[in-house]
C-alpha cells in the first residue's frame, strides 16, 4: 500500500509540498504580467509546463533553475565549448573533454549538482567591438532520438533584456557525435551601456534554455566579465 494511502495528512503535505517547489521554482524569472498566458499557475496539482513561448518572454535573468537535471532523458554529454570572432576567426574561448582551455572561466557560486549549470566566462573588453561571434558545441547523445533540438538564449545587462537568440538544430540521431555552430550579432548598445557594461563584472547574464519539441529538457545559467 502506497503510504499516503493510509494517511490524509501526508497526502495533503505532498500536494503542499508540489505546491510550493512550484512556485519557488517559477518566480525565479519574470515575465510580463500584462500577459495572461505567462501568469504561473497550478493546475491540478502539476508544475506548469515551461515552453518555449514561456522563456521568450522571460522580462529578467533567471536565479534558479526552470528544469531539473533529470529531465535530460536524452544523456547529453557536452564534449567541447568554443567561442571565436567570426571577422578574424580570433578564439576567445575553447574547452573540450581533454581538459585543453583558451580563455578563462570560473564557477557561479551555486550549490550541489546545480554548480555544473553554471558558469562565469572572462571576456576582453574588445568584444564589444566585434560584430558578430560564433559559437560550437559538440555534444553527445544516448539510445533516444532527441526531436526538434532547440536552443533560446537571452542576455541582460543589470536586468533589462539586451539580446535574444533562437536557434534550431532539427532532429538528432540516437548515439551520435554532433557539432552545432551558431553565430551570433553582437548586440548593438550605446557606448555609454558598454562603458557600464566594462567596469560590473557579472552583471551581464544570460540564461540558456535546450528544448526537445516544446519540452524544456536543460537550463544553463552564465555571468560575464569583459577585461582589459
Amino acid at each position: 500500500m502506497n503510504p499516503d494511502q493510509s494517511n490524509p495528512g501526508a497526502r495533503e503535505a505532498a500536494k503542499l509540498a508540489v505546491s510550493m517547489r512550484a512556485c519557488l521554482t517559477l518566480n525565479t524569472c519574470r515575465s510580463d504580467p500584462a500577459d495572461s498566458a505567462m501568469t504561473w499557475r497550478l493546475v491540478s496539482g502539476k508544475m506548469p509546463e515551461i515552453t518555449p513561448e514561456h522563456v521568450n518572454k522571460l522580462k529578467e535573468p533567471c536565479t534558479g533553475f526552470l528544469c531539473e537535471i533529470s529531465d535530460d532523458i536524452y544523456d547529453f554529454d557536452f564534449k567541447a565549448f568554443k567561442i571565436r570572432d567570426i571577422a578574424s576567426n580570433e578564439v576567445l574561448f575553447n574547452m573540450d573533454d581533454s581538459g585543453k582551455l583558451v580563455g578563462s572561466v570560473e564557477p557561479m557560486m551555486l550549490e550541489g549538482e546545480d554548480m555544473y549549470r553554471g558558469i562565469r566566462y572572462h571576456f576582453p573588453a574588445k568584444f564589444w567591438n566585434m560584430k558578430s561571434i560564433g559559437t560550437t558545441l559538440t555534444f553527445s547523445v544516448g539510445d533516444m532520438p532527441v526531436r526538434d533540438f532547440r536552443m533560446i538564449e537571452r542576455h541582460y545587462f543589470r536586468g533589462k533584456l539586451i539580446h535574444s537568440f533562437d536557434f534550431t538544430f532539427g532532429f538528432v540521431i540516437p548515439n551520435s557525435t554532433n557539432q552545432w555552430e551558431a553565430i551570433y550579432p553582437v548586440p548593438k548598445v550605446s557606448k555609454k551601456v558598454v562603458a557600464d557594461i566594462l567596469k560590473s563584472p557579472w552583471e551581464v547574464k544570460s540564461d540558456t534554455f535546450f528544448f526537445s519539441g516544446r519540452t524544456l529538457i536543460k537550463h544553463h545559467r552564465a555571468e560575464y566579465a569583459y577585461d582589459d
